[in-house]
């Protein structure tokens, strides 16, 4: 009886070939397996000289767990060992190897295997995949990627579209799969695009979010040199990534940008700004401090700026960005530390994404101008700070675009006017204030997602200086939650409260994936109608002993209901 063995780069083609197995996805190559294929690929057995058993296993790491880079690798390493008999010169020749895996990956292999292998998956993707994947070279090597970030700045470089058919449906299947693509957002198409590129083999998952989205990612060195190549290219003129050179200028030369559209760093970036860049065609100015492990968290939430870096921005320069680039749609400039905000940013009315970080402890350098109100265009903005709280005089519910708003601090926000209707496409709140939680805010900010507030918590429930009608009927130790609900809330936490009843039904959350509570003591139980959530896969209680009981008997609901994914966790167990 003969066997069919299929191999696919593409996750699709794998289970098209057998919908009865899923396929059988191959893992990266431990460290141990890396260097016993390394050994029987140089030396054709596993024994290797001592000498050169430390740069062996050094040149194996940094292949990354990649057997075909491993391969290539070893026939490059032995074609270095037959050359020569001498153990100095050939473990000299391993160490310039250990240095440069990558070039020599790219550069030494007569037959350029990894180089074809990666050009060919790139000229099978579909085009509106292409400059998603070419936008991977911006960040750092071996950076670990924030998904919702990269998603939104693909948004905000147009590479997302919502297709729409012009004829009329012909079939009634036809015309569910129309409305639901109608109903797709922005960034849901984004989020598929990168399921895309990771089901095929382009891009891998470092982490993953409770509800089992991606969180942050990464690609391969070669991959991304690939990225670097092809997008950096007369041809594609995609992006290309400045570096400093040996001659203390950089690499391309200054004097060269202006025939570039994209441009990313991740060192020497004050230098750069100021030596008077200027960059007419550039639309993206990502910069990327790629020593920051605090950025590869994927957070925003617990990132401080910091003064001890060589991203301090000089108040010469302050206004440097908006004076190179006039047409920016991305600037990512979390990492340069600005001692008050560029007030001559709103000149760059055609910015979609921002992330600007500010240094300064003073009250008066910390705030949000009224001059960002004009940048009508934005459609992610967000805001780092060393200070606690942010004041923000520019009306951000007037910009007419803003999808996603976030900060790392406690935000005042501006009472909007009472004929003002803009708001509606926020989905992305946070952090702000309690006092900001007035009815005239979420009244117009209606189609939320994600809302963070900090602060005093309790001025949202005693009904004296700021309400919270979307929230609940009445305040103080009973929410009754309101007919409209939070039908598209996906996370809920609730801590350190005197919330005693809660009532409210499946239909209030119907998104809802995660709920925790945190030091809800007096909390008596938890609304059983929330088992009947489909899509709800976690309930974290830490120290709200009462409602155990009836946490359990959501747990037993989604048990009957086959919920396999769901899980129930108490802290701390019931016998301590």
């Amino acid at each position: 009886m003969g066997k069919v063995l299929i191999t696919s780069r593409q996750v699709e083609v794998a289970r098209f070939a057998n919908r009865d197995r899923p396929p059988h996805n191959l893992r990266f190559l431990t460290q141990e397996e890396s260097w016993l294929l390394l050994r029987w690929e140089v030396f054709r057995k596993p024994e290797c000289p001592s000498e050169l058993e430390v740069l062996g296993k050094q040149i194996a790491n940094n292949c990354k767990g990649v057997a075909l880079a491993i391969v290539v690798i070893g026939g490059i390493l032995a074609r270095k060992s037959s050359s020569s008999d001498e153990m100095g010169a050939r473990r000299n020749a391993w160490r310039k190897v250990s240095e440069r895996v990558t070039i020599y990956l790219i550069y030494e292999d007569p037959q350029r295997l990894m180089e074809k292998l990666i050009s060919l998956s790139y000229q099978k993707l579909p085009y509106h995949l292409r400059e998603c994947f070419l936008y991977l070279g911006m960040f750092p090597e071996d950076y670990e990627i924030p998904a919702w970030k990269l998603t939104l700045m693909w948004i905000a470089e147009g590479f997302i579209q919502q297709r729409y058919a012009t004829r009329e449906p012909q079939t009634f299947s036809e015309a569910v799969g129309r409305w639901q693509q109608a109903m797709t957002s922005l960034e849901e198409t984004a989020e598929n695009y990168l399921d895309e590129l990771i089901n095929r083999n382009l891009v891998r998952i470092d982490k993953r979010m409770s509800d089992g989205k991606v969180k942050t990612c990464r690609v391969h060195d070669m991959i991304r040199d690939f990225c670097k190549s092809e997008g950096g290219s007369e041809r594609e003129n995609f992006f290309q990534e400045i570096n400093k050179s040996s001659d203390e200028g950089f690499q391309p030369p200054v004097s060269c940008i202006d025939k570039y559209r994209r441009l990313s760093m991740h060192s020497e970036v004050v230098d750069f700004l100021s030596s008077k860049p200027f960059g007419p065609r550039i639309r993206s100015f990502v910069c990327i401090n790629k020593d920051d492990d605090k950025l590869r968290s994927g957070g925003y939430h617990s990132y401080i700026p910091s003064d001890e870096d060589e991203f301090n921005l000089p108040n010469e320069n302050i206004s440097a960005i908006p004076a190179a680039f006039k047409l920016l749609r991305v600037l990512d400039a979390q990492p340069i530390k600005f001692s008050k905000f560029p007030r001559d940013l709103y000149k760059l009315i055609h910015l979609r994404f921002i992330t600007l970080s500010i240094r300064s402890w003073s009250p008066k350098s910390n705030n949000l101008p009224s001059c960002f109100s004009k940048l009508w265009n934005v459609q992610t903005l967000i805001v780092h700070t060393v200070r606690h709280a942010l004041d923000v005089e520019a009306n951000i519910l007037s910009m007419v675009q803003l999808r996603h708003f976030k900060t790392n601090a406690s935000t005042t926000l501006r009472k909007p006017g009472k004929n003002s209707k803009e708001g509606r496409k926020l989905q992305t709140l946070g952090i702000i204030s309690p006092e900001s939680c007035g009815g005239e805010v979420f009244d117009r900010a209606c189609n939320l997602k994600k809302l963070g507030i900090c602060g005093k918590l309790a001025l949202l429930l005693d009904g004296k200086d700021v309400s919270f009608d979307s929230l609940a009927k009445n305040w103080g130790d009973c929410w009754v939650v309101a007919d409209v609900g939070f039908r598209c809330l996906e996370f809920l936490h609730i801590g350190r409260t005197n919330l005693a009843l809660w009532v409210a039904s499946s239909h209030h959350f119907s998104k809802l994936r995660r709920l925790e509570l945190r030091n809800c003591e007096k909390l008596k139980e938890i609304p059983i109608g929330l088992a009947d959530i489909p899509c709800l896969q976690l309930l974290d209680l830490y120290y709200t002993k009462q409602a155990a009981v009836s946490a359990r008997k959501i747990l037993e609901a989604k048990n009957k209901q086959e919920e396999k994914a769901f899980k129930l966790s108490i802290l701390p167990p019931e016998d301590e």
